[in-house]
């Protein structure tokens, strides 16, 4: 029996994503979802192409939303 005092160690112990891994998780299975065509969102209204150029750039990345309030903000 676990005697964890937090959630946290509860999850470790029960080896459990967390709430913040597995939203990241749904967001990016969406993403890839609609810029692959396989649900019926259309990519171009949703989904702009990034504009920055790196070493470590390729073809397929995306420009984050970008709001006026902060209920998108909390991951950026």
């Amino acid at each position: 029996m676990c005697e964890a005092s937090s959630v946290t160690s509860m999850l470790d112990h029960l080896q459990r994503e967390t709430l913040e891994s597995r939203r990241t998780n749904a967001q990016l299975s969406i993403i890839y979802k609609i810029s692959n065509n396989l649900i019926d969102i259309p990519a171009a209204k949703y989904l702009s192409s990034g504009s920055s150029s790196t070493r470590s750039s390729h073809a397929i990345k995306f420009q984050p939303i970008s709001t006026l309030t902060s209920y998108y903000r909390r991951h950026e």
